[in-house]
């Protein structure tokens, strides 16, 4: 079936090109390849963004795009009666899917729960243990406070009302450190517009570089944003404690990041660490933030002293200049 030629128009137009016969071909051979794909990943939606790439190695009887491209409509067939019969397609598909529809939007790449994870754990997980980390992480603008979830032990230092949230800033008291205004957007104003990139950082997983311009001495990053429970609540290193203060420094809460939160939550600890985190008012709230100790170059690493339960938690080591140094002499 051939698009019909105003459409074809229409589209070269809404792309830029210049409306020649070169183009238009080229056009109808990409819509051929679309249609082609579509018959391929049938109903399995997000299937497309899982088919590995053409391999340039010669190794025809590993799976990639060519040798999909090129299955008869009986291979396809047969291909799908496959997929159906793995219970594991699925919860792929649906990841997929999460994926594919960030590149339609133009939108940031999407993080799943699995990558916060053990991978060797993760490996010996049944499909349908494995299920819920298939899902999208929940990244967060403020933090998530939940006061019907938890029991809320008042804190002893409190002055005012219980329950109440926990980063809550009294009206008698000046709401913002980087204003004197009573209503601001410092907590957007005050953010580097370039966010940083999640990298792999070897031997360490995860970690956090600076992704264009510079971050300067003094700067601040980001705010370490997670849910809002109460102390003693999780020991499993991806809580930090949050203290108020104006409390005389005292624990009120801990911000939970293994189910929602932001990229701060992948910022490696360091003993020789290029950022630290200070608790601000800021709009409203005391807030858990990142601030720089000293330049960081584009492409950077983005640490911060974490404490040794936070590593602990996750069955990490330091890897930083110090402990590694540490290591090699012992």
């Amino acid at each position: 079936v051939r698009a019909d030629p105003v459409a074809i128009t229409n589209l070269i137009n809404d792309l830029g090109w210049e409306n020649n016969k070169t183009n238009r071909k080229k056009l109808h051979h990409y819509l051929e390849e679309g249609r082609r794909w579509k018959r391929v990943c049938g109903s399995f939606d997000g299937l497309l963004c899982l088919i590995p790439p053409n391999r340039e190695d010669g190794e025809s009887l590993q799976i990639s795009g060519r040798v999909c491209h090129e299955l008869s409509s009986k291979d396809i067939e047969l291909f799908h009666s496959l997929l159906k019969a793995n219970e594991f397609v699925q919860p792929l598909c649906r990841a997929g899917n999460i994926f594919q529809a960030s590149i339609w939007a133009d939108a940031e790449v999407p993080e799943f729960k699995w990558e916060g994870e053990d991978p060797s754990e993760i490996s010996r997980l049944s499909v349908k243990e494995l299920a819920p980390f298939m899902e999208k992480f929940s990244v967060i603008t403020e933090n998530e406070y939940s006061p019907e979830k938890y029991h809320w032990p008042k804190p002893d230092r409190w002055l005012w009302d219980w329950p109440q949230h926990p980063m809550w800033v009294p009206s008698s008291d000046r709401q913002c450190d980087l204003c004197n205004r009573e209503k601001c957007s410092c907590i957007t104003t005050c953010i580097p517009e370039n966010k940083p990139r999640i990298t792999n950082e070897r031997g360490k997983g995860q970690g956090v570089r600076v992704n264009g311009s510079a971050y300067v001495k003094g700067q601040i990053l980001e705010e370490y944003r997670g849910e809002v429970v109460p102390l003693e609540t999780f020991h499993d290193g991806w809580s930090m404690e949050f203290i108020r203060p104006d409390l005389n420094d005292e624990p009120v809460a801990q911000i939970y990041s293994r189910e929602m939160g932001n990229w701060v939550r992948k910022v490696n600890h360091s003993c020789l660490p290029s950022a630290k985190f200070c608790v601000m008012k800021i709009s409203g709230l005391w807030r858990q933030m990142l601030v720089a100790i000293q330049d960081i170059p584009h492409n950077g690493e983005i640490t911060a002293s974490c404490g040794s339960n936070f590593l602990k938690g996750q069955g990490k080591k330091c890897f930083c200049e110090v402990c590694n140094s540490t290591r090699q002499r012992g």
